[in-house]
């Protein structure tokens, strides 16, 4: 049967206008505006957007400066647990017993030196970036635990920090064995957004807070931050030393620094951060009161104090409070641990609360059940209450401190933390 008239003249024209649309000339993507252009390369993934680049100049000059904007060489943000240098036991991509495999070691060193490389050849670029993540790491034999660092290799990387003058977000993990062998100089001045984790010098993290407006930061998360600690000439600071418990004191400032949890470096911040809307602060903690020769009681009721005073200085702009602190994976060539019988021989009983808990209790809770807190909308707190006696117990202060924050304020609270933490075993990780 054949077509009807109109149907036979509705697939003529439809054969005529594709025949149009095929003869119709194509519009080039470098024929648009350069603003039109740019807004659409902002809304493409790197990997397309990097082909784009490559397609012609015009692509190439309007694309670059995109591509740069968030840039990310790392892997400290890893999601899952990896193989670690102790047997059976699982850690997090940050933690600097992770054990990398040469492949991943390899792959992460040559994308770094490469940025640093295009950075030095090209300063201007460094004006794209407005995001970084970076992970500071060990490159050479890291299984026997030796470094090599090359000092001038350490300061072409601070050179390239510093042409990011426009950085706004900072994501900066140590994972080092060492301190640097060359302080870094002030860095990301412009950043409003500052995330530390691992163990760094206390210079590294001054380099970095000092540096900033912190009345123009917003967002502050310090991820268990360790000082690899500082001698003075001729000291030796082991930290279960009995002849140096105190840390000497320069002009109000720790001279000599026992290594562990980083302290004094949030208390020049108390009272200048009035726009900080996000602040978290995660640590390792004191679980045993027995292994108090590699923490020292006053260092940590200091560091417990200098965390309330900078919480209680942000109340007026904190909208979340993040507040964690953990323990190492369990291990079991741990040599500080004792068994049941031997502590209770020590006159400890034998489930004795975790001084971190006591020091979170005494200093910290009182801040955060004094208000007012204006602007807070969540507070997590993780890893506290394991010391009341009873779930009764911790059910009554989780209810007491949300009755002083308000029903507007989602509390959320876990007697255990969301991962694990690194701690030197020794407690004295000192590059001699």
């Amino acid at each position: 049967m054949g077509d009807s008239p109109s149907r036979a003249a509705g697939t003529e024209h439809a054969s005529v206008a594709e025949k149009a649309d095929v003869r119709k000339p194509r519009t080039s993507l470098t024929k648009l505006p350069l603003e039109l252009l740019e807004w659409i390369m902002r809304y493409m993934s790197s990997p397309d957007l990097l082909s784009l680049c490559l397609a012609s100049c015009t692509t190439y000059e309007v694309g670059l400066p995109i591509l740069n904007r968030n840039v990310d060489v790392s892997n400290h943000n890893d999601k899952g647990l990896f193989r670690s240098y102790y047997p059976k036991i699982k850690v997090e991509s940050e933690n600097l017993d992770r054990a990398l495999t040469d492949a991943e070691r390899e792959s992460l060193h040559r994308r770094q030196e490469s940025l640093v490389e295009r950075l030095l050849d090209h300063p201007e670029r460094g004006a794209d970036i407005r995001s970084l993540t970076w992970t500071l790491r060990t490159w050479d034999n890291i299984d026997e635990r030796e470094y090599a660092e090359d000092p001038e290799t350490e300061e072409d990387m601070w050179k390239a920090f510093q042409t990011m003058r426009n950085v706004q977000t900072v994501d900066i993990a140590s994972v080092l064995y060492a301190r640097e062998l060359k302080a870094p100089p002030p860095l990301f001045a412009s950043a409003t957004s500052i995330r530390l984790l691992g163990q760094m010098s206390h210079v590294m993290a001054r380099s970095i807070l000092r540096s900033v407006d912190p009345s123009k930061l917003t967002t502050l998360v310090l991820d268990n931050v360790q000082d690899f600690g500082q001698k003075s000439e001729g000291v030796d600071l082991d930290a279960s030393n009995p002849e140096r418990k105190k840390e000497s004191m320069y002009k109000g400032r720790p001279d000599c620094r026992f290594p562990g949890p980083m302290r004094s470096h949030l208390y020049p911040l108390v009272g200048k951060c009035t726009t900080l809307r996000h602040l978290s602060l995660h640590s390792i903690g004191q679980e045993a009161p027995w292994d108090s020769n590699r923490w020292g009681i006053e260092r940590e009721v200091n560091r417990y104090k200098e965390w309330a005073a900078f919480i209680n200085s942000v109340k007026p702009s904190l909208e979340t409070l993040s507040l964690e602190q953990g323990v190492v994976p369990v291990r079991k060539d741990a040599g500080f641990c004792r068994t049941t019988d031997t502590r209770m021989k020590a006159g400890y009983p034998q489930n004795p609360p975790a001084p971190m808990d006591e020091r979170f209790i005494q200093y910290i809770l009182p801040v955060l059940k004094t208000g007012p807190w204006p602007k807070l909308e969540a507070m997590t707190l993780l890893g506290v209450w394991r010391s009341p006696t009873s779930e009764e117990d911790r059910h009554a202060a989780v209810a007491q401190l949300q009755n002083a924050l308000g029903p507007h304020v989602l509390l959320k609270t876990a007697a255990s933390a969301s991962k694990t933490f690194y701690f030197p075993f020794h407690g004295h990780p000192y590059d001699d």
